[in-house]
């Protein structure tokens, strides 16, 4: 599997660290790559854990994958498909730019508002409007769900905005 990390301006801790600690990943390979004036890193990495077997830390490993991955998506586009509803894309276009700001730099999660902790929903107020998103995820042909959302190979990922009127 392969992700792509933005750096040197990652958040508190690099997310190949993160994900390392929280998901018993191994980075195989690591490789900085310079694209459109932001340097990246590239990276081929692995999950420890055994995928077959329902101990928890494979769980939680699992779950840190699925939030990363998420976390990305949201965050570059980069990982999926975005889609945006009527109601969405009706608006004016300033706001439409500071909804998905908002969706990408000021999300915050915690048990209340992300109880299965995958970071897959949020809900956010850009002046009079109420906008909610949500990740789904399936399978590569995206006929029904995945089988896995921890892995990439398998999975396709689709956020969709919209009103919250229209959810």
């Amino acid at each position: 599997m392969y992700f792509v990390e933005k750096t040197p301006e990652a958040p508190d801790t690099s997310l190949i660290q993160m994900v390392d600690e929280l998901a018993k990943i191994e980075v195989k390979t690591s490789q900085k790559i310079g694209l459109k004036d932001k340097d990246y890193e590239v990276c081929h990495y692995e999950l420890k854990t055994d995928h077959e077997g329902g101990d928890e830390n494979d769980r939680k490993g699992r779950l840190a994958v699925v939030r990363f991955l998420n976390d990305w998506f949201r965050t570059t586009g980069i990982g999926g498909d975005i889609n945006v509803t009527s109601g969405f894309y009706a608006l004016p276009e300033r706001m439409k730019r500071r909804a998905v700001s908002a969706i990408r730099f000021e999300q915050i999660f915690d048990e209340d508002n992300d109880p299965w902790r995958e970071h897959d929903f949020g809900m956010i107020q850009v002046d009079e409007y109420s906008l909610c998103w949500k990740i789904d995820y399936y399978d590569i042909d995206q006929v029904g769900s995945s089988p896995d959302p921890s892995d990439r190979e398998v999975t396709s990922r689709v956020l969709t905005i919209m009103l919250t009127s229209e959810y």
